[in-house]
């Protein structure tokens, strides 16, 4: 049968990305049924990555910070492949883990404010999550890398 679907997709489900992550992230998980203990989970959330702030004055540049390119958001997947004790109980019986990364869409979101970017890329990170095969979609036999 392979991977089946372990419970609902969850939305506004933490801060998987990072810095760069900007939005709500959504996220689903899968397990293989014939290969006990093992477990991934496929998150997407809007991403914008970060540029310096400064200043010049002369020849000296200032370094104030960073803040996100909203002119350049999109969408990031992050697929964690797990070897666990429990299924039900993932981070406490953990054996092994990995993480795939993956930049979905960088079409620009240009339309509106930043939160109508943020928003419209929010639907199409969960949209990706409902879409996503995982018979066609996992590339792992289920061992360690």
């Amino acid at each position: 049968m392979g991977w089946v679907q372990y419970g609902d997709i969850q939305t506004d489900d933490g801060d998987y990305g990072g810095d760069i992550q900007i939005g709500k992230a959504t996220h689903v998980r899968f397990i293989h049924t014939g290969m006990p203990g093992r477990l991934v989970t496929v998150t997407a959330y809007p991403v914008a990555p970060e540029r310096s702030i400064e200043t010049q004055e002369g020849s000296v540049v200032h370094f104030h910070g960073f803040e996100s390119d909203m002119n350049a958001v999109g969408i990031q997947s992050q697929i964690e492949l797990m070897i666990c004790g429990d299924i039900d109980d993932p981070g406490s019986t953990e054996e092994w883990s990995d993480y795939l990364y993956e930049n979905l869409d960088t079409r620009p979101y240009s339309r509106g404010d930043d939160e109508t970017k943020v928003k419209a890329a929010e639907v199409d990170a969960l949209r990706w999550v409902e879409r996503f095969d995982a018979n066609r979609d996992i590339h792992w036999d289920g061992e360690r890398f």
